[in-house]
C-alpha cells in the first residue's frame, strides 16, 4: 500500500484497463493539492492584506 497517493504502483498496471484508473486517481490526488495550495495562498494574502491595512491606519 502506498503512502503517498500521488505515487503510481507499479504492480498494479496489471489490467489492460487498470492503468486508466491509477492515472485518473493520481491527477486526482494531483488537482486536490493544486485546490489546497490555492485555498492557502489566498488565506496567506489575506492576511497580508489586513496586516497591511493595520499598519497604514496606526
Amino acid at each position: 500500500m502506498l503512502l503517498n497517493p500521488c505515487v503510481v504502483d507499479t504492480q498494479e498496471l496489471v489490467g489492460s484497463c487498470h492503468h486508466v484508473d491509477v492515472i485518473m486517481l493520481t491527477l486526482a490526488a494531483f488537482f486536490v493539492k493544486i485546490l489546497e495550495y490555492s485555498i492557502m495562498r489566498g488565506r496567506v494574502f489575506e492576511q497580508a492584506v489586513h496586516d497591511l491595512k493595520k499598519r497604514l491606519s496606526e
